[in-house]
């Protein structure tokens, strides 16, 4: 289910393991925002710069990756509210699996 619904928003994922990945994501990523620039791909590129999620209390730095297009960006704040005994989307370590935390966000009561 998560998988197919990721499919959706055409995901670029970054191999972590894998010292070449960062080189062809930052590609992939130049080559998707000219392509929205130029018209020929209609959805907008969403990135997370921070690479990466934190325990909520201030922001980490950038990569830069995400900015090499030098085209326009709109800024966007992802919050989520969270109150004591309730899921909130940061974790540490061991950390539940990508999944679980979709499962658990989208079985939260707003």
């Amino acid at each position: 289910l998560f998988g197919s619904l990721a499919k959706v928003f055409l995901p670029i994922f970054v191999d972590r393991a894998n010292p070449e990945s960062r080189d062809l994501v930052k590609h992939e990523i130049e080559s998707r925002a000219n392509a929205v620039a130029d018209g020929v791909f209609r959805s907008p590129v969403f990135l997370f710069p921070e690479g990466t999620v934190t325990n909520g209390t201030s922001i980490i730095t950038f990569k830069t990756g995400a900015f090499s297009p030098r085209l326009p960006v709109q800024p966007l704040l992802v919050q989520f509210p969270h109150t004591p005994g309730h899921i909130h989307p940061s974790w540490g370590i061991p950390s539940p699996s990508l999944g679980e935390i979709f499962f658990r966000l989208m079985c939260e009561p707003y």
